[in-house]
């Protein structure tokens, strides 16, 4: 059986052979070559488990902040938003997950947001970084609010709090 490091049974190694193993040497000479790519297997399954297992912990921080919290890919569209920007916002997840994060600014600084966006992915570099950009957001029945726009101040990654 295949364990993971907490000894959990993760699956089970068939080897069929054509002759009678019968005696440990042959068995482990069929093996030999096999070993290195189990290793690799292994430890990128046990490695993917972790990943999994922070990226729920962190999912579990993030939902239980009190701030809104929206992140989005490099094309602006949203990849993900806690429960206090569902409240926030007055959108439900699906009704976000997908779209431009413009849906969440009002004009005229939808179109300015554009341009700061797009000169941040092109150079890397905001005009402002950290707290990034204050602008007015906009709920879902319309209603409009101050808030802060960060900008990462790394380059952009597959996904960034917005």
């Amino acid at each position: 059986a295949l364990q993971d490091t907490s000894g959990t049974v993760t699956g089970i190694l068939c080897i069929a052979h054509p002759q009678p193993l019968d005696n440990i040497d042959s068995f482990e000479t069929i093996l030999r070559p096999f070993v290195p790519r189990l290793e690799a297997e292994l430890e990128r399954l046990w490695t993917e488990d972790r990943l999994r297992e922070e990226e729920r912990r962190l999912r579990g921080i993030v939902d239980t902040m009190f701030d809104g919290v929206v992140t989005i890919n490099e094309r602006a569209h949203i990849e993900s938003i806690n429960a206090a920007g569902m409240r926030i916002f007055g959108y439900e997840r699906d009704e976000v997950v997908g779209k431009n994060v413009n849906m969440l600014i009002p004009e005229p600084y939808k179109s300015k947001h554009n341009g700061i966006l797009k000169s941040y992915i092109l150079t890397g570099r905001a005009r402002t970084e950290g707290f990034g950009a204050e602008v007015v957001g906009q709920r879902k029945d319309g209603s409009v609010f101050p808030c802060v726009f960060p900008f990462p101040t790394r380059g952009w990654k597959t996904s960034e709090f917005l």
